[in-house]
């Protein structure tokens, strides 16, 4: 997918748009600008090993996907060489047809005043759509130990986890909940405390569980450490792990977590910006039309053994 926005006083909105579609119908690919974007690409490409920041996500994402999955593709220097103006404008007219475009809208403007300027816009486009075919045959390495060797590093970053589920799993809430109190709420949650704040060990550490709409998403603990500490950060990860599983969480970490989701909740329908972002967004990943509308009920109805129960 890809997206564009603009900011624009009320009075300017004709111009605004006029400007806006200017772009996707009178492109001009720049040689001079292109270049310059090419050789930005290849130097981002020369120096992707210089930093463990880039190296490990790389690395993780190839061992838990596939190193051939779609997301993992990398671009050569052959490819990026190759790009010319007249590939990118027959991207162009492949892609941004008015079939293919979602629109939101928030702000001072009158509703059928801003359709019809919409619609005068959109008949500048060409009527073709493109259909997503959204490959979904993850194919994540055996479990085991990998890791990637830099010399001149003094700390180390580390990943555990596993392939995770998708946003459709009737336990997708109950997952959210308990990732909360294991590793994804900050300060308040057991990886965080026990790795960062009593131990000292690592600046950052915590836990991730997404849900992907089209393929399974993933599990991820996470932290970096010092090369010294990283066995004894290992090992209290796995134990935090073990004790979920193992032993029911309090009652106040289930009230916490769960609060912490209504409090992501109110942020998405803070202001009209992002209301209009949300809804287009959903429309575009097709999400179900009554998802945030029984969120609060969902995340609500997530008890203790739920928690025990998902994480085991």
């Amino acid at each position: 997918s890809s997206s564009a926005s603009l900011d624009t006083l009320s009075n300017n909105l004709d111009e605004s748009l006029d400007l806006m579609f200017d772009m996707l119908t009178e492109t001009r690919f720049d040689a001079e600008r292109l270049q310059i974007n090419k050789d930005k690409a290849l130097e981002s490409m020369r120096r992707r090993n210089d930093d463990t920041r880039t190296i490990e996500p790389r690395v993780w994402a190839e061992l838990i996907r596939g190193e051939n999955f779609y997301t993992n593709h990398m671009a050569t220097e052959t490819q990026i060489q190759a790009i010319d103006e007249i590939g990118m404008k027959n991207f162009v007219d492949q892609v941004f047809g008015s079939g293919q475009l979602l629109i939101s809208v928030s702000g001072a403007v009158d509703k059928t005043s801003v359709v019809e300027k919409l619609n005068k816009q959109l008949a500048r486009l060409p009527e073709k759509s493109v259909e997503r075919r959204i490959p979904a045959d993850l194919k994540p390495q055996a479990p085991g130990l990998y890791g990637v060797d830099k010399d001149d590093v003094t700390q180390t970053r580390v990943t555990i986890g596993h392939p995770g589920t998708k946003r459709d799993n009737p336990d997708y809430y109950a997952i959210q909940v308990m990732n909360d109190i294991l590793g994804g709420g900050g300060f308040t949650s057991r990886i965080t405390k026990r790795v960062r704040s009593d131990e000292g060990l690592a600046y950052s550490a915590g836990s991730r569980y997404s849900a992907g709409r089209y393929f399974d998403g993933q599990f991820r603990a996470y932290f970096q450490s010092k090369n010294p500490s990283v066995a004894q950060a290992t090992a209290i990860v796995l134990e935090e792990i073990e004790k979920i599983q193992n032993n029911p969480v309090s009652e106040k970490e289930l009230q916490t977590a769960q609060e912490a989701q209504m409090t992501f909740l109110a942020e998405l329908y803070s202001n009209p910006q992002g209301k209009a972002n949300r809804f287009v967004t959903d429309d575009l990943n097709n999400e179900a039309a009554d998802y945030w509308k029984n969120f609060e009920g969902k995340i609500r109805a997530v008890t203790i053994e739920d928690v025990q129960r998902v994480a085991k």
